[in-house]
């Protein structure tokens, strides 16, 4: 199932999405996010509006997505998460995902491919049905870091 579920993303892969943003950083989240010193790979990155968030606090950091966006904030790198090659040591960040499947997928891919953390940055009322089975391994670092009040939970490989 995992397979052809990549299968049908990869046909998705540049298509057009509208305008959309559901994380909206506050200073706290780039102060967090600066200790950690090792290069982000912000997946599902969207507009890019969180990778040049992070790019402007001095914080190494690459955007991933699959879609093209409408009104893009910073040039986002066209690929599927689930499916990406992973640098080695880099920490992989899914800052309000989606729900299902797809960020299971993109951990279960970090892990395989030996990155240093994951980082899921979402509602506290989410993470852990969007973390599921992994929700254990997860600790909670930091709170209030975007202005719905999210959170970033962390795992460490």
């Amino acid at each position: 199932m995992r397979n052809f579920e990549i299968m049908l993303r990869r046909e998705l892969i540049g298509t057009t999405l509208g305008i959309c943003r559901f994380f909206e950083p506050k200073p706290k989240f780039a102060r967090y996010m600066k200790t950690l010193k090792t290069p982000i790979i912000d997946v599902g990155a969207g507009a890019g509006h969180v990778t040049k968030f992070l790019l402007d606090a001095g914080v190494q950091t690459v955007g991933i997505d699959m879609h093209c966006h409408m009104e893009p904030v910073y040039p986002v790198h066209m690929a599927d998460g689930a499916d990406f090659p992973y640098p080695e040591g880099c920490a992989v960040m899914l800052c309000r995902p989606c729900h299902g499947a797809f960020t299971q997928q993109v951990i279960d891919q970090a892990i395989a491919r030996k990155v240093g953390m994951v980082l899921y940055v979402g509602l506290d009322r989410n993470v852990e049905d969007d973390l599921d089975d992994y929700f254990p391994r997860f600790k909670r670092v930091s709170g209030d870091v975007g202005e719905e009040d999210e959170s970033i939970w962390r795992m460490e490989l």
